[in-house]
């Protein structure tokens, strides 16, 4: 790349480089940055112009990058989290916790935690917005703004490590007047957790019938609630349900650890240091889970 052509890079061309490789979506991608689309399609056109290669080309699946825009996205990321640390570090007698802290977990967690305080939290701190995404944890969490995941056995991507939160209880629950003993389960067939995927394969071995696998909690329960089978379910959901009740004589309850994950290069800002703060404080009294060793 010539100096000219460094000298016409601009950190705004390059976010928007990053908010689509994010989105996969220009139109996703102008509305992250509160911009109209036809601009968003300019600066991305002049950026491509002045890099003389195309950064991404359209699937089925939204844009995706190029060869080209992978290298140029891992090293925009790599030039924002600096930003974002240099913001942060810049007044160190002033450190207050101030900006966007992405949360990812399963719906249900995600649930449970916005209603029993979250939004309070968000209110109480003007400084902090936080952008939460449903869902398994993956690389990208780590890119950009500074983001936390909760989670239960996945291993760390990226460097990231997994802190010990809570153990939430499970038990096995069916509807009151369910006439069947079908199961619901959980099953996932490329990360299938070693507890629920034995129980799976023992049924099958016993020639009892699993009428329906879900990889969410959110979809067993509804299956469970509607009389199709009984199934595992956190005690945090089967027992506020008067629709339900727990069935003694089979599986005994269990409890499954859930992970905070978090990246050494973000842990130390004020805004991740105060989220993980208030989760440590609220988790178990919110999912109805016990202390986790640490």
């Amino acid at each position: 790349m010539s100096a000219s052509q460094r000298d016409s890079l601009d950190w705004n061309d390059l976010r928007l480089a990053l908010s689509i490789a994010r989105s996969g979506s220009l139109r996703k991608a102008a509305m992250t940055l509160g911009i109209d689309q036809s601009t968003a399609g300019r600066r991305l056109a002049a950026l491509e112009t002045v890099l003389d290669t195309p950064l991404f080309r359209r699937s089925r699946q939204g844009m995706m990058p190029t060869e080209a825009g992978e290298i140029l996205i891992a090293r925009a990321a790599e030039i924002e989290s600096q930003t974002l640390r240099i913001a942060d570090a810049v007044n160190p007698g002033n450190r207050s916790a101030q900006g966007i802290v992405r949360v990812v977990g399963n719906q249900w967690i995600i649930d449970l935690l916005t209603r029993g305080g979250l939004g309070a939290f968000v209110r109480d701190r003007p400084g902090i917005a936080l952008r939460v995404t449903t869902g398994r944890p993956n690389s990208s969490l780590w890119r950009g703004e500074p983001g936390l995941a909760l989670w239960f056995e996945q291993e760390p991507l990226d460097g990231a490590f997994a802190i010990p939160l809570a153990n939430l209880p499970y038990a096995v629950y069916r509807a009151s007047d369910c006439q069947t003993k079908d199961w619901i389960l959980f099953y996932d067939e490329d990360r299938t957790d070693s507890r629920f995927g034995t129980l799976v394969d023992r049924l099958k071995d016993w020639n009892e019938r699993v009428a329906m696998t879900a990889t969410d909690a959110g979809t067993l329960y509804s299956g469970i609630s509607a009389g199709l089978g009984q199934g595992f379910l956190p005690c945090c959901i089967g027992d506020k349900d008067p629709r339900l009740m727990r069935v003694e004589d089979r599986e005994k309850p269990f409890s499954r650890p859930l992970y905070l994950h978090s990246h050494p290069d973000t842990l130390n800002l004020p805004r991740v240091q105060t989220l993980m703060a208030w989760l440590r404080s609220n988790a178990e009294k919110i999912l109805g889970a016990t202390r986790s060793a640490t």
